[in-house]
């Protein structure tokens, strides 16, 4: 009797019949500002502590890195009789936002800037961090401070929703698909224990990258394709 092997186009079409169908990975979104005009940006001074303080953010367009940047200015109060005050404002990135239920969970953020202190008075600079809104609370990633003079850049990859808190509390936004649209932005605060001050900041460079949870692709093993090609070419 004859052997009858199967025709490699035929093989290859019962392979990925087997496959199914390929879900591809969700792409991920990124949101960058290094020019800052002032309709794409929106600051809430989400949060206020003993006798406060006041918050103000507008484009400058010259000194940035380079040219254009975005200049913020917090001045707390005396904190008086309370042990102490503080300003805390979310920026957000009008253009920007990313909805978990319709384009994935997302797995970690990938976050940078430059910053710098233009305030010349010795201080620490701000309190800075990555920011985003979900269901009307801000969540506030690492926080690091902006004391330096000239324009220093800040990298935060690979940060998953317990990176982020409701500061000064600790709950976590949700990055499944149960998750609400999430707003992205950036963070600043200052407070003080004793006397007020004014304090003059710059950013420049914002990016910000969701990384989507990749989605499940179906499988199956090459020990089972390689036996269908065997079985083939043996009848």
């Amino acid at each position: 009797m004859r052997s009858r092997s199967i025709p490699v186009l035929t093989l290859l079409s019962t392979v990925l019949a087997m496959l199914g169908p390929v879900k591809p990975a969700v792409a991920s979104v990124g949101f960058f500002d290094g020019v800052f005009p002032d309709i794409q940006w929106q600051l809430n001074a989400y949060y206020t502590l003993g006798n406060g303080g006041t918050t103000s953010a507008l484009q400058v367009l010259t000194g940035g890195n380079p040219a254009e940047y975005r200049q913020i200015t917090d001045t707390v109060n005396d904190a008086g009789n309370y042990p102490n005050s503080a300003i805390a404002g979310f920026h957000q990135y009008m253009p920007g936002s990313y909805d978990p239920a319709s384009q994935g969970a997302i797995y970690a953020i990938d976050y940078s800037e430059d910053s710098i202190d233009l305030s010349n008075n010795g201080g620490q600079g701000q309190g800075a961090a990555v920011a985003i809104e979900q269901a009307g609370i801000v969540y506030v990633g690492p926080i690091f401070i902006t004391p330096e003079r000239t324009w220093t850049h800040h990298s935060y990859p690979g940060l998953g929703q317990n990176s982020f808190v409701n500061w000064p509390d600790t709950q976590h936004p949700d990055f499944s698909t149960s998750g609400a649209t999430i707003y992205v932005g950036f963070w600043r605060q200052n407070s003080t224990y004793s006397g007020g001050y004014t304090v003059v900041g710059g950013i420049d460079n914002w990016s910000f990258v969701i990384n989507a949870q990749p989605s499940p692709v179906e499988k199956t093993s090459w020990g089972r394709i390689k036996a269908l090609y065997s079985s083939s070419m043996s009848r």
